[in-house]
């Protein structure tokens, strides 16, 4: 009756070749007008949105397997990539490099959402209308497991209602360290 199920999707990491079947590829080199980029760039380019669009149609896959259950799904990756976007000839992740504003976006500002089938929005209205509130708040994926407890009416003494994201009672002021040395909040990343 009550189910946490948790996928673990191959995602967008380097290599994106081998992050999509062959017979899925989209976006070819000769599909982008970068005169910036090498043929080969262009083709890293390339792998990286065919991973990219894969991993939408299996988010996609997963939501159509809930439909019509009383359902939520929730999306978060754990980290970003880079790929030739913007000023920086680079495409992976920086793991040992200064966090900057440009870098934090690329890296840390990853999609967050969370989906709620007509079932669930009509047997949970209060539950629908928070997270609708909830949807510009900053957020860090530490605080996920308060969010997990609430959706599942978990009861237990490691719950800080603080933490959840839906709750009134979030901290929307809270310190988002990045690495252990980088306040988020205070970066100034655009998007």
């Amino acid at each position: 009756e009550h189910n946490l199920i948790i996928f673990h999707l191959k995602g967008q990491h380097v290599d994106y070749r081998t992050r999509f079947p062959k017979d899925r590829r989209r976006f070819n080199p000769d599909d982008y007008d970068r005169p910036d980029l090498k043929k080969k760039e262009l083709r890293v380019l390339a792998d990286y949105d065919n991973a990219v669009l894969y991993n939408d149609s299996i988010v996609d896959a997963i939501i159509k397997r809930f439909e019509k259950r009383d359902a939520v799904v929730i999306y978060v990756p754990d980290h970003g990539e880079e790929c030739y976007g913007g000023d920086v000839h680079f495409y992976g992740r920086m793991h040992s490099t200064e966090i900057t504003a440009r870098l934090a976006h690329e890296e840390f500002d990853i999609p967050f959402w969370i989906w709620c089938s007509r079932k669930y929005r009509a047997s949970h209205p209060d539950v629908f209308r928070n997270i609708r509130k909830a949807r510009k708040r900053p957020y860090m994926t530490d605080a996920l497991p308060h969010l997990l407890l609430y959706l599942g009416g978990i009861d237990t003494p490691y719950y800080r209602e603080k933490l959840n994201v839906l709750s009134p009672e979030y901290d929307k002021e809270r310190p988002r360290i990045l690495k252990n040395q980088t306040d988020y909040n205070k970066l100034g990343v655009q998007k």
